[in-house]
């Protein structure tokens, strides 16, 4: 016989770089033990290009289960992290971004605390160097457990909590003051970009609420940089009056600098007075002009498209590493 499900969840990866639609940088998958768990709600989740489909045959086995379905994401796209803005810099395998419908209020349906995921839906990994530093304090009573819910853990329950298999999230601290962290489900295993948690009867309360699939949003804002073109063609070096226009919008404004290329060689070069986000579908209409001597006279247009700004490479100010520049050879 065959067996019904009802789409009871989407959620889609959006990001500036892309535009409005949706983001197919990032893969979805999910551990063993999580398998285990969907197939006994018989839930199923089908990614697309974009985001994920969740389905179920019988919402009703939802209602009290409190366990929630963890979902693993994994970049796709090899620059993910340069033309991402995460809020700092964020170094993998230290940190697990964390997007979860726990404690969502509707009609909010991002993933995250802000507008975009930024490093403060992130937590700390549970390594070997960490458990370490926490264990004399939990022994001396100095902090305590937390479970995802906020629910003060036993002492008895703290070695099961770490020895056990399966991804968890948890708290560490006293009623002022706690930390995150996520655990691994192997001690030794790679851990993903971020995980998705979904609570089952959360997802069962607003599907029937809605009557139709509950839509979420995971949402990235794409890095900006300074763009810097350098003049590095010694053709150009007869043109005594360059300079770079926006032709378009007109907003964006470019300085004359020098740049070394090496010791002996320094070059002309113009940078934007702004920082301009990385955008794949972008369409800056800048170009290199040859001013006129008379200011009432269009200048003489030497390169009538001046390529764009690319996130493959990424070079910070050396005294100020959160000042990033973009680095384009004419």
């Amino acid at each position: 016989m065959r067996q019904q499900f009802y789409h009871i969840a989407s959620i889609g990866f959006h990001h500036e770089y892309r535009g409005d639609g949706f983001f197919g940088g990032l893969s979805v998958t999910w551990s063993t033990d999580s398998k285990k768990g969907m197939d006994n709600l018989e839930v199923l989740v089908k990614p697309f290009t974009g985001g994920i489909n969740v389905f179920c045959s019988d919402p009703e086995l939802l209602k009290e289960e409190r366990e929630s379905i963890v979902l693993r994401l994994s970049p796709a796209d090899p620059y993910f992290f340069n033309f991402t803005d995460l809020g700092s810099e964020h170094k993998p395998n230290t940190r697990v971004f964390v997007f979860s419908d726990q404690g969502l209020e509707p009609p909010k349906s991002t993933l995250h605390s802000g507008e975009f995921a930024t490093a403060v839906d992130s937590l700390e990994i549970l390594s070997q160097k960490v458990l370490g530093q926490l264990l004399p304090r939990l022994n001396d009573g100095e902090i305590f457990l937390y479970d995802s819910w906020g629910n003060q853990m036993p002492i008895r329950d703290y070695a099961r909590y770490f020895t056990e298999s399966g991804e968890l999230v948890f708290y560490a601290g006293d009623e002022q003051k706690r930390v995150g962290y996520f655990k691994t489900s192997q001690a030794m295993e790679r851990p993903p970009f971020g995980i998705i948690c979904l609570m089952p009867h959360i997802l069962y309360e607003r599907f029937r609420l809605k009557g139709e699939a509950v839509s979420y949003r995971v949402r990235f804002r794409a890095r900006r940089t300074y763009w810097k073109y350098i003049l590095s063609d010694k053709t150009l070096d007869k043109f005594s009056r360059l300079s770079v226009i926006d032709i378009q919008k007109k907003e964006i404004h470019f300085k004359e600098g020098e740049f070394e290329i090496q010791p002996e060689w320094k070059v002309r070069s113009f940078e934007s007075d702004v920082e301009i986000p990385f955008n794949a579908d972008y369409d800056a209409r800048f170009q290199l002009i040859e001013r006129s001597r008379d200011e009432n006279q269009a200048g003489k247009v030497i390169y009538r498209h001046l390529p764009q700004a690319s996130p493959e490479q990424l070079y910070p100010l050396p005294t100020n590493t959160d000042i990033l520049f973009s680095h384009i050879f004419i």
